[in-house]
């Protein structure tokens, strides 16, 4: 089988109890089937602990989700007071339910080629993207599935045309993203317009000469007249700042325990110092993000890791929504309010940001907002019915 993967992907190893954050806290672990019935044969003094563990989950018609782990302050029952397994430890790794086994991995298919992911709400996964200093890069290999990941595999409907226009379509994006001859900003600008231009083409279902409008597209990044011509949109920062503001609280509102994520929020409340009027703050505020943007040069490559790992996590997924609108606006979402987020911990760290504060803010935000494909989907919806999902609002949240 041919499979996609980044080039740090075959590097990753979970590193158990020195993680900064336990993926066995805060989190339900859904037990399929066969792992279920495995331990509901466990003999012995570990069974009595391994029946208290689990329960059924009558809510679920699929083997993946068969049982799930209960939960004891908001710890999975079977981490230890070392944060370690009790299943790993005592019974071994081949006892692990798939959910373990597989996390942070992920696997998708896409007409003949499978594509392998790591969740950057794994600490470690978000370290690699951060680290990354070299042009981030993919390996195409050829593998043999393990049952494994047959079992996270669905089979997407069928359409070569659409499949080859989206395949292309993100490498000239991973192109437009990693051009640093301008900057980053403009790059994700021109990425909004390369995904309006192919959004057309897959409304009318027109997938011929597409090479020809890429081409086209690929010329416009390099001409100066249309790079400059962005600097014309003005820069809108209390919309920016109103729109940063309602993702975080919205979610806050639908509800979340994690203290980190909930700090962050506070991080970012403390930017708008008392002052007596708004147009004070505003000014202080533009001021701050002016000297951010300055102090982020050096550190460019980290937010160019961010884009490409959501391109290559999120285009794709037009082939079976047809809506590469929708993934592109998630991308821009999701960079937005976590550039927004190392602002507010810059300010909080007296204009300096060190590797764990990247860190910090990839994989709390995934871990919390990301991993809600719900919330974002109706955060989306809300966008596009208020008519912001175009080129000019796009530009005035990623400036």
């Amino acid at each position: 089988m041919k499979v996609l993967k980044p080039v740090y992907y075959g590097d990753f190893k979970c590193i158990a109890n020195k993680c900064i954050d336990s993926c066995c806290i805060g989190w339900k672990v859904d037990i399929d089937k066969k792992s279920y019935k495995k331990y509901k044969k466990v003999n012995g003094e570990f069974s009595k602990k391994i029946n208290e563990s689990i329960v059924r989950n009558r809510s679920s018609n699929t083997d993946l989700q068969y049982g799930k782990m209960k939960l004891n302050n908001n710890r999975c029952k079977m981490l230890n007071e070392d944060n370690l397994c009790d299943l790993y430890v005592i019974l071994g790794e081949n006892y692990l339910c798939n959910t373990c086994k597989m996390y942070p991995r992920e696997i998708n298919k896409y007409e003949d080629i499978y594509e392998r992911n790591l969740s950057m709400s794994c600490p470690e996964v978000a370290r690699y993207i951060v680290k990354i200093k070299e042009k981030f890069s993919f390996n195409m290999e050829e593998e043999t599935l393990s049952d494994l990941d047959k079992s996270y595999i669905f089979n997407n409907k069928k359409d070569e045309n659409l499949y080859n226009l989206l395949w292309e379509s993100r490498i000239l994006s991973m192109e437009v993203i990693q051009f640093k001859e301008i900057e980053l900003w403009k790059r994700i600008v021109f990425l909004k317009l390369i995904v309006d231009k192919v959004q057309n083409r897959i409304d009318e279902s027109n997938y011929n000469n597409y090479l020809e409008l890429l081409n086209i597209l690929r010329s416009e990044i390099t001409n100066i007249n249309v790079i400059n011509s962005l600097d014309k949109i003005p820069s809108l920062l209390n919309m920016k700042l109103r729109f940063v503001q309602s993702v975080l609280q919205a979610k806050n509102n639908q509800g979340t325990d994690n203290e980190k994520y909930i700090n962050l929020i506070y991080e970012y409340n403390e930017l708008f110092e008392k002052s007596n009027n708004n147009e004070d703050i505003l000014k202080l505020i533009e001021k701050k993000e002016n000297e951010f943007n300055d102090y982020l040069k050096d550190k460019e490559n980290i937010l160019e890791n961010l884009l490409i790992y959501l391109i290559y996590k999120y285009f794709m997924t037009a082939l079976n929504t047809k809506d590469l609108n929708r993934a592109t606006n998630k991308i821009i979402i999701i960079y937005a309010t976590i550039k927004a987020l190392l602002l507010a911990r810059y300010n909080k760290n007296n204009k300096e940001l060190k590797e764990e504060d990247f860190v910090e803010i990839f994989y709390v935000f995934s871990r919390v907002v990301e991993h809600n494909s719900v919330f974002l989907n109706e955060l989306y919806k809300n966008i596009k019915e208020a008519g912001y999902d175009n080129i000019n609002y796009v530009t005035i949240l990623v400036r």
